[in-house]
């Protein structure tokens, strides 16, 4: 506590001393809980469309969910994976779970950013889909290295805020 009071002061701290935000914040302060996934018997055509017409819902994402009606998750697809499929011949007859990955590596809400980011590494992957502890196919929600990485954002602009302290310029006059 009190070197985060003299940092805010404007004292360097040695950086030995600094938690590391990754240690202190869970993947369900950073993750994306809008995240619209799409059906699985969608096309990969379709898809391919609506993200060259600058589609908001899917434009600005590198991957989406796969969800059946049931609403359990069970695949992903990233927009690699769309590029790729259209490359293969009868690619506008392909569905998207059958060219998105089945094979999921997730997260939970609870666990750690580092944990996280670990996992992420492991995998050589850029997201991770976060689904509940207690029913595995249930997505509630969407982290990417962008999400991860604010964690540490936020901290580098609370450590520019500085509070007027008990050190203070005498003012001469």
């Amino acid at each position: 506590i009190m070197t985060e009071k003299i940092a805010r002061r404007g004292l360097k701290i040695p950086e030995d001393y600094d938690a590391d935000v990754f240690l202190q914040t869970t993947v369900g302060a950073v993750m994306d809980k809008e995240m619209k996934p799409l059906a699985p018997d969608m096309l990969v055509s379709a898809l391919a469309d609506r993200i060259a017409r600058h589609d908001p819902e899917v434009s600005v994402r590198d991957a989406w969910p796969l969800v059946n009606p049931d609403r359990q998750l069970v695949g992903i697809i990233t927009r690699n994976d769309v590029i790729r499929s259209l490359d293969k011949a009868g690619a506008h007859n392909l569905k998207l779970s059958e060219t998105g990955s089945s094979d999921l590596v997730t997260a939970f809400p609870d666990e750690t950013v580092h944990a996280a980011v670990a996992r992420m590494l492991t995998h050589g992957i850029g997201r991770l889909l976060v689904v509940s502890r207690t029913d595995p196919k249930q997505m509630i929600g969407y982290v990417s290295r962008t999400h991860l990485l604010s964690s540490r954002f936020r901290q580098v602009q609370n450590e520019q805020v500085r509070e007027d302290g008990w050190i203070k310029k005498r003012s001469i006059k």
